[in-house]
């Protein structure tokens, strides 16, 4: 495979790894158009990859996805915005969970109504049981804009939590790279 001028190895490895995640979300059909975020940090560093914002899932791909700190700045020269929602989402979790290198956001209608129900999730099957007694609940506050939200979503995942249900939104799982947030993504929708 022959790298890209500018891409370190384990960068391109994992814009390729996200940018292929972006398309198994399209595939399975949990998008909602452009505005839900999947985020990768590239590892060894604390930069973050996140898609472009106005890109359909189909359309990710490693080249376009955007590089940004760990604050949201970018530090590459991409022409492309990002959603400001999605920055408060992911470097909440990025910065306070350091051990979880991939954050997924879906607003699966599934989950949706899931994370609409008072009793939240019930694990009625085998595979559910992955997430008993391993969610975090997070009240809807309206679009994540505010950056204070960002310490009350982590208060509501918790230390050990790699899913957070946000209420009347959808929800986020995590993991150390992308194959385990995306399984887990996988689980809770299926």
């Amino acid at each position: 495979e022959v790298i890209p001028a500018g891409y370190s190895e384990v960068e391109w490895k994992a814009r390729v790894d996200l940018a292929l995640c972006y398309r198994m979300v399209d595939y399975y059909g949990w998008t909602t158009q452009v505005y839900n975020h999947i985020s990768y940090r590239i590892p060894g560093t604390e930069h973050i990859l996140i898609n472009a914002f106005g890109f359909l899932y189909s359309e990710v791909k490693p080249s376009n996805l955007v590089k940004i700190d760990l604050d949201g700045n970018k530090v590459d020269d991409s022409p492309y915005p990002i959603n400001e929602a999605g920055i408060v989402i992911h470097t909440a979790i990025h910065k306070g969970r350091p051990e979880l290198n991939c954050v997924m956001h879906t607003h699966s209608l599934d989950v949706q109504a899931v994370s609409a129900l008072d009793c939240g999730f019930v694990p009625l099957m085998q595979e559910a049981y992955m997430f008993y007694e391993r969610i975090g609940y997070h009240d809807f506050e309206g679009i994540v804009l505010d950056e204070a939200e960002k310490k009350r979503l982590l208060n509501s995942m918790g230390s050990t939590n790699n899913t957070l249900m946000l209420n009347n939104h959808g929800v986020v799982t995590t993991g150390p790279d992308v194959a385990w947030a995306f399984m887990r993504m996988f689980q809770i929708i299926q």
